[in-house]
């Protein structure tokens, strides 16, 4: 592996050396990996000996943190045995999006079917919580809200991966990190993979609670007004001014 592959990837070259670097690269946790084995094209790449080449593809750094890349592999055959590949890798994310992307206030995430963060923005960590975003890759709602909430996001995020029917423009509760009530304005679309698979979704949210919480209080300043109206012994009226 060389110094650029190291650099991309966040690994030290001793690490990598004499290990299976596709799977740590695929693997979202420490239980296994995200898709499995038979699904990961590096690892039926290497065990069939076919050149392939993977123009869509997302691979995991050492800090938990995830990169779109596009790599070939061509198989390494010495007197007609294979004995290896070689991996040529390229980012392909453009890193002025992803630093927008990062800099805007608005909630931006992608989970896997299995509701597990696989990106996020800072503004996602702030809400629920987590020191950086690196604590939130692989982990779920339940790891940060109150289980009866995380339990309603999760519900409906499988009704998405199960239907393909996105979430469009919702208001949905939230809690930040003190307990205090939040309203997200929130839509949540599924994405496929190359087969056309629901793997997961996308989600894009923004905190309405200070809208949220005026409207109460108007509601709540009408209704009194309406109460001393109605229970006042006076005879009174409202008429709107003459039109002439």
């Amino acid at each position: 592996i060389n110094q650029a592959a190291c650099r991309t990837l966040g690994y030290p070259r001793e690490e990598c050396l004499g290990e299976k670097l596709q799977c740590r690269i695929h693997a979202g946790h420490c239980r296994g990996w995200v898709c499995p084995k038979e699904a990961c094209r590096v690892q039926s790449a290497l065990q069939s000996g076919s050149a392939v080449q993977v123009d869509d593809d997302v691979f995991r750094r050492h800090d938990g943190t995830f990169i779109a890349v596009e790599y070939s592999v061509q198989p390494v055959v010495v007197k007609g045995r294979l004995r290896g590949s070689v991996i040529g890798m390229n980012e392909t994310a453009n890193s002025f999006l992803r630093t927008l992307i990062e800099r805007l206030p608005d909630l931006i995430y992608v989970k896997d079917n299995q509701g597990r963060f696989l990106l996020a923005n800072s503004s996602v960590a702030k809400l629920m919580g987590a020191p950086a975003v690196s604590d939130l890759l692989g982990k779920t709602d339940f790891d940060f809200y109150p289980k009866e909430l995380a339990a309603k996001y999760y519900a409906d995020e499988q009704r998405i991966c199960q239907t393909g029917e996105p979430l469009v423009d919702i208001e949905e509760p939230g809690v930040d990190p003190e307990g205090r009530q939040r309203w997200l304005l929130t839509s949540k679309v599924p994405f496929h993979d190359g087969s056309g698979k629901i793997i997961g979704l996308v989600g894009l949210g923004r905190d309405v609670t200070r809208r949220r919480l005026a409207e109460e209080a108007l509601r709540e300043s009408e209704a009194r007004h309406r109460l001393l109206f109605d229970g006042s012994r006076d005879a009174m009226m409202t008429m709107a001014p003459p039109s002439w």
